[in-house]
């Protein structure tokens, strides 16, 4: 909890942040920096810390299996998670005005994909409107693959990626603080066995 510390007024901002992190009751979530991994379990409504692990841990992969032993345990078959973003991995953009359409939302987007030299097929776009502005997240979709790829070699089901700007973008910009989702390019599949 020491997260809540300076960054949110209360306990109860604290937690109602951290709720966006699950995807359904008792669900898990990877929060991911560039320094490591920190999993969380949502126990009875409340984020719980299952553990942190650093990227260069020399025993990064027995961290994953413990976790995923939890993990299993716990959901009472395979985990299915939430991978949070590392901030620096999601392009944030925001546009004065009121983007109505889809149509509007493909333009702006492919005007910053060209400044950024990606094509539309290359990437995943998440979009909310406040008030009169529209705020785009922009993931490259290998970024997302590796993300799954790395989860699912440790037993782990991704259901959804979310990405948030970091905390004084959120303030400047008046953004709600709900996350931006990114849909899975590697789709669940769910083995049933007779």
């Amino acid at each position: 909890m020491a997260r809540q510390t300076g960054e949110f007024s209360s306990l109860e901002a604290w937690l109602a942040f951290m709720q966006d992190y699950f995807d359904r009751p008792g669900g898990f979530a990877f929060e991911t920096s560039l320094h490591g991994i920190r999993m969380l379990y949502d126990l009875k409504g409340a984020p719980t810390v299952i553990g942190d692990v650093s990227s260069t841990d020399p025993h990064l992969y027995k961290r994953m299996a413990e976790w995923c032993t939890i993990a299993q345990r716990l959901a009472e078959g395979p985990p299915v998670i939430t991978i949070v973003l590392p901030s620096e991995y999601v392009l944030f953009r925001t546009i004065d005005g009121d983007v109505a359409s889809q149509a509007d939302q493909d333009w702006w987007t492919e005007q910053i994909l060209r400044e950024k030299q990606l094509t539309r097929a290359d990437v995943s776009v998440a979009c909310q409107r406040i008030e009169e502005r529209t705020f785009l997240a922009i993931v490259e979709l290998q970024t997302l693959r590796e993300a799954n790829d790395f989860a699912s070699s440790h037993g782990f089901w991704v259901s959804r990626f979310i990405g948030r700007p970091a905390r004084k973008m959120q303030a400047t910009e008046k953004l709600s603080g709900r996350p931006f989702v990114f849909r899975n390019p590697s789709p669940l599949v769910l083995q049933v066995q007779e």
